[in-house]
């Protein structure tokens, strides 16, 4: 699979390219994604159609959805169908919530229906053909629209601080696999407390957890030039089939058809 590119070519920016926004605590990732088997999230998840509609088919249902938009929380089993249109998926880390309305810690039920679909389509479809750098004002605009429909935290709300240690600790240290014993112990925990104090305080198992950030360090390792393999090695995982399969149960599609498909993704990363 070839290396992701981070660039700020304009033109690369319209038509089929996809495109991936990484800011610290969240990301949006803008393209097609056809049908999206069943899966399950380690973070709340707000998806947008920005032209058409989306079908969501949830665990606790048989039947489908359409609409526009729609908010589903960690750990839900669900399937979409996003047809041929270009839609966005923002995703909000479970142990630093930036959007109200994507708190994992906050246990809801999945929410069909935006308000303001319309202003967010807007904002959407301008950003995709405005933006080219992680400063623009398309991109400012974006953010103060899901600010408005989202809801925001001034601060990331407090999490216990053995948990916060282990988080730091885990991020630092992302290519070393712990085991669960070795990361209660680091903590002064039993493994069973810990999975559960875990779990209270983000919302999300410790495992899918740690999944989900070594998949974010990929990207990252991605946007700078590496190939999948260096890029996987290095984050944690056993090798670049290991992520694959990682990053499918986690997203529904393929590393491959998300992140390379006709056009390389573009990535842009917000301080």
């Amino acid at each position: 699979m070839p290396a992701v590119e981070a660039s700020s070519n304009p033109a690369a920016l319209v038509g089929d390219s996809p495109l991936l926004v990484v800011w610290p605590e969240r990301f949006l990732f803008l393209g097609r994604l056809g049908h999206v088997a069943k899966h399950r999230h380690a973070a709340d998840v707000c998806l947008v159609a920005i032209s058409g509609r989306l079908g969501i088919r949830v665990e606790s249902s048989p039947d489908w959805w359409y609409g526009t938009s729609a908010l589903i929380p960690a750990g839900c089993m669900h399937e979409v169908q996003f047809g041929n249109e270009v839609t966005a998926v923002l995703y909000n880390d479970a142990h630093r919530p930036y959007y109200r309305a994507l708190s994992a810690r906050d246990r809801h039920q999945p929410i069909l229906g935006i308000p303001p679909e319309a202003e967010l389509q807007r904002a959407l479809r301008r950003f995709r053909v405005e933006e080219t750098s992680a400063g623009s004002a398309a991109r400012v605009a974006l953010e103060r629209c899901f600010a408005a429909a989202l809801g925001t935290y001034a601060d990331s709300p407090p999490i216990d601080a053995r948990i916060r240690k282990l988080v730091k600790m885990l991020e630092s240290k992302v290519d070393q696999n712990f085991t669960l014993e070795e990361l209660a112990e680091k903590v002064n925990l039993s493994p069973s407390r810990l999975q559960h104090l875990f779990l209270g305080e983000t919302g999300v198992p410790l495992r899918r957890w740690r999944t989900w950030m070594r998949i974010r360090y990929v990207l990252r390792e991605l946007a700078r030039g590496a190939s999948v393999t260096r890029a996987a090695l290095t984050c944690g995982f056993a090798s670049s089939a290991h992520f694959s399969h990682a990053f499918k149960s986690m997203f529904g599609v393929s590393a491959r058809s998300a992140l390379v498909g006709k056009a390389r993704t573009r990535m842009i990363f917000v301080s």
